[in-house]
């Protein structure tokens, strides 16, 4: 899904925009409605029998930090699923996205009654709250509307108010050593593991996952690091951080997924589970949990990460005040 090598040499010519003018704002929401379903079956947002693999490293962090809050904004929640993960640690819980599409999606899915879903195309609409989550949104954005949407979160949050941010990053550069080099041939073998299972079984693609796999043809934007959708840009070493120690008391900054192995495994899992009427559950199971052990060692080798692509970094702290 995404890039597995960011040199350096590629990234001065794709900097971060500096503001997002209306055609590329139009063709974002246009993906969105072309690719929002495969999105979530397959290659971000994932089935419920994959999806604990690319979230569990944080999320349950995250859920346990929101116990109690009275009001949570999951700014770009897209279809809702971050929202309704959330939603029952909270008294109120409400899903913030620029895609009417994608809206429509989340509202269509069985969901607490503490949640509420709205279109927001301007900051001006920001609620008031005591917490608010920014999961895989703020590299969409340019660095105008970054500094836009902070500057609003510091007049709208409450004293105290609780942010959370779990963007994307590359570290291009940077040395493989060999202890990764041998965790990403870990990871490798499991993704020809999943594939041969699905020959040994003889799985013809199913409908849906053949239009799945078609996509993957034409829903790539642009080169490394743009993609896939044609505002994504990861973020680079700490130029995120740099910018949210200008707006918020950081508490904690860690890695917490390295994407070209949970989220790579998961996808193809997706595949597959997705065609397997009678899934062996215990076989999805045990690929997960050695995919989760080969994660885990890359991410805690305590170097910086190898030039392999993209990570998650999960940054919690308080809004600092005006």
């Amino acid at each position: 899904m995404y890039p597995l090598t960011v040199s350096d040499a590629v990234l001065p010519r794709f900097a971060r925009r500096a503001v997002t003018d209306e055609e590329h704002l139009k063709d974002e929401i246009r993906w969105w409605a072309s690719y929002g379903r495969d999105e979530e079956d397959f290659f971000w947002v994932l089935p419920s029998a994959v999806q604990p693999l690319a979230r569990q490293r944080y999320m349950a962090l995250l859920a346990r930090r929101l116990h109690g809050k009275q009001t949570l904004v999951d700014y770009g929640c897209g279809n809702g699923w971050t929202t309704r993960v959330f939603a029952p640690h909270v008294a109120e819980a409400v899903g913030l996205d620029f895609s009417e599409d994608q809206l429509r999606l989340a509202s269509a899915t069985d969901a607490g009654s503490n949640i509420r879903y709205e279109c927001i195309r301007s900051v001006d609409g920001l609620p008031e709250a005591d917490a608010y989550v920014f999961h895989g949104v703020l590299h969409h954005l340019s660095t105008y509307e970054i500094a836009e949407l902070f500057m609003r979160v510091k007049h709208r949050a409450r004293p105290g108010a609780l942010l959370a941010v779990i963007e994307p990053h590359c570290f291009p550069g940077s040395p493989t050593g060999p202890e990764a080099a041998e965790q990403l041939g870990l990871a490798q073998q499991l993704l020809d593991e999943i594939s041969k299972k699905r020959a040994m079984l003889g799985l013809a693609y199913s409908q849906r996952t053949q239009e799945a796999v078609n996509s993957l043809d034409t829903r790539w934007w642009g080169l490394p690091p743009y993609g896939p959708s044609p505002l994504e840009k990861p973020f680079e070493r700490d130029e995120l951080r740099d910018f949210l120690d200008l707006h918020m008391e950081v508490e904690s900054d860690d890695l917490v997924q390295a994407l070209q192995v949970s989220q790579a495994v998961s996808g193809q899992l997706a595949l597959v589970t997705h065609d397997w009427a009678n899934i062996d559950t215990q076989w999805v199971n045990e690929i997960l949990g050695r995919a989760d052990a080969v994660e885990a060692s890359l991410l805690s080798s305590g170097r910086t990460p190898p030039d392999t692509g993209w990570y998650m970094r999960l940054i919690l702290g308080t809004v600092r005040s005006p």
